[in-house]
């Protein structure tokens, strides 16, 4: 198993339309996270990671994420 993490800059805007009409926001903003792979053979493995966004210094977002990995 290989652990890994993540820095970096996300980079957002947002126009709302329907009910949210009006609402239209921008912004550069830090984002970070840390995540794990194993493989179980040489080509296939799986992956899980946390990311975690400070949009706007107001809202922060968490996202989980699990999924296969395949090397050609």
């Amino acid at each position: 198993m290989n652990a890994y993490g993540k820095l970096g800059v996300i980079m957002w805007d947002i126009k709302g339309s329907g009910a949210a009409a009006g609402i239209n926001d921008d912004g550069t903003d830090l984002m970070y996270g840390l995540g794990a792979h194993y493989m179980f053979t040489d080509q296939l493995g799986i992956v899980g990671e946390w990311e975690w966004y400070d949009i706007d210094n107001d809202n922060d977002i968490d996202l989980f994420s699990i999924g296969a990995m395949y090397k050609f």
